[in-house]
């Protein structure tokens, strides 16, 4: 019920469910994917209603095992079936190898992953839109570049909300999101071998490398290395969930 709120409220406050795309005005209206009702029946009832177009992650528990505490919607376009399979797949590969990946997302506020079928004209786009939403435009037909833009955004986007809540500034986050992309992905090449990270590698030392130099602001290499290390704890959970976290400050530990 927790998790259908605070979706009824992400929907009661975001644009994107008041307009149409804010890529293509003439496209796509976000507000025709998921209502309030439909959400609110979900939760009485623990059943998606007919006709509606979103489905459900569930938390799982200890041994990988899914519960039926829903934990993240994700709304779908039913002209591009390939999504909803998708993000299921892309999230339950994270959760093989970063354990608790989506309690994390959850704890940093992602409630909702969002798909449109506007045009950006770079085919592929994951961006954050307002505190608790994640959205993905995807406008090709290439399932598998699909699948990777939506794991490289999830790999990152979810550290900038997490900036976003921490009121760091837009320097700051240059210099913090791509660099704790790329020890994600470093982590996981220990305990996968998908050749797909290898190549994440690469994006993300390159633009870790383009960003320190874009958005450094006078800062010296000892200062950055410092800032990221000052935030790492708070911003990649490194021995902890952000929940985790947020609770030894909170009790000044």
């Amino acid at each position: 019920m927790q998790a259908c709120a605070e979706v009824c409220y992400s929907i009661e406050v975001s644009k994107g469910f008041k307009g149409k795309s804010f890529v293509n005005t003439e496209k796509t209206i976000l507000g025709n994917y998921i209502t309030k009702e439909q959400v609110f029946e979900f939760g009485r009832t623990g059943v998606i209603p007919n006709g509606a177009n979103f489905q459900i992650l569930y938390f799982k528990d200890e041994n990988g095992n899914q519960t039926d505490e829903p934990a993240i919607l994700y709304v779908t376009n039913p002209e591009i079936e390939a999504f909803g399979s998708a993000v299921k797949s892309v999230v339950d590969w994270l959760e093989g190898v970063y354990p608790g990946f989506l309690t994390t997302m959850v704890d940093n506020g992602i409630r909702i992953i969002l798909h449109s079928q506007a045009n950006d004209n770079k085919n592929t786009q994951g961006t954050t839109y307002n505190d608790g939403l994640y959205y993905e435009n995807y406008s090709g037909s290439n399932s598998e570049s699909f699948y990777k833009s939506l794991r490289k955004g999830l790999l990152t986007e979810g550290v900038g909300i997490r900036c976003d809540i921490l009121g760091l500034s837009k320097n700051e986050q240059g210099l913090i999101k791509p660099y704790f992309a790329l020890l994600f992905t470093q982590y996981a090449l220990t305990k996968s071998s998908d050749d797909g990270l290898v190549n994440f590698e690469k994006f993300y030392q390159n633009e870790t490398d383009l960003y320190t130099f874009l958005y450094a602001d006078g800062r010296s290499s000892d200062e950055i290395k410092a800032l990221r290390e000052e935030t790492k704890m708070l911003v990649y959970p490194f021995g902890g969930s952000w929940k985790e976290i947020d609770y030894a400050l909170e009790s000044g530990y």
